[in-house]
Order: structure tokens, then C-alpha cells, then sequence
């Protein structure tokens, strides 16, 4: 079976460790544009803070 995606497939094993749902593709894509500049990886840094500290 051919892997869909190139880019993750050196990442196996993944572990989802956030999830946000959206209704529709446009909200989705505008979301994850914000979480990929500097201010949202900010973002995510914070929100998930103690787990990235239990991991250390």
C-alpha cells in the first residue's frame, strides 16, 4: 500500500496530542495558516505547555 502523504511518512509513529474540529474547509485552512506562523506555534506552545514538560 503507497503512503498518501510524503511529508509525514518518515514520522511514524505519530501521537495525536491536539485536535480541533471545524464545520468547514474554509475556517479549517484559515486556522491552521495561523497556527504555522510564529504567533500560533506561540499559541500552541502555551496551551499545551504541561505536556511538553512531562516529555522532557
Amino acid at each position: 500500500m503507497k503512503e498518501k502523504s510524503k511529508f509525514t511518512k518518515f514520522g511514524i509513529p505519530w501521537k495525536l496530542i491536539y485536535y480541533e474540529a471545524y464545520l468547514n474547509k474554509k475556517d479549517a485552512m484559515k486556522r491552521e495558516r495561523y497556527l504555522k506562523t510564529g504567533r500560533g506555534r506561540n499559541y500552541i506552545r502555551k496551551t499545551l505547555n504541561n505536556y511538553f514538560e512531562s516529555i522532557k
